[in-house]
């Protein structure tokens, strides 16, 4: 699979551009410009994610990320980043943001990474890409996106004939 190029601008709350903000796909990091701009390459399923310091004593600016969901060459993502007080910070997060798989309706839970690979290059026979609205009942909807990997036996045996039934 070919690699993704995102690009984009990041902003203050004020939509003014924010310069040295760090933007990471887990493996390289780049920094923004003096515009807010920056580039990085990415994979399909990486997570992007935006980190940058609060211009103001006693706030943080609240986490951001991005999901390369679609296997397009080019994408554009621009963030704004909020300062908030920093006792806001510490709020339990309950939702984990990011990708999901499961593979034959059966959740990864061993090395992402590994697995991610896997389905990039091919070794399964189909996948799928769903929000949390689009899960049926029987998927945890813990996560921004979950990718449904599927064998060949299983997609014949188990979704294509209940796709067929409805």
């Amino acid at each position: 699979m070919a690699q993704i190029t995102v690009s984009g601008r990041v902003f203050d709350g004020k939509n003014k551009p924010f310069p040295k903000a760090i933007v990471s796909n887990g493996r390289e990091k780049v920094y923004t410009d003096s515009q807010g701009s920056y580039t990085i390459q990415a994979k399909l399923f990486d997570i992007l994610y935006f980190e940058g310091e609060a211009k103001e004593e006693g706030r943080k600016i609240g986490y951001e990320e991005y999901c390369v969901v679609e296997n397009t060459p080019h994408q554009e993502c621009n963030k704004i980043f909020y300062s908030i007080p920093l006792h806001k910070c510490e709020m339990e997060i309950i939702c984990t943001y990011g990708i999901s798989f499961y593979l034959n309706d059966k959740k990864i839970t061993t090395d992402n990474e590994v697995f991610k690979e896997r389905v990039r290059k091919g070794e399964f026979y189909t996948y799928q890409i769903r929000t949390c609205d689009e899960l049926p009942e029987t998927i945890e909807k813990l996560s921004r996106y979950t990718v449904l990997v599927y064998t060949k036996d299983y997609y014949n045996q188990h979704i294509k004939n209940k796709s067929k039934k409805k």
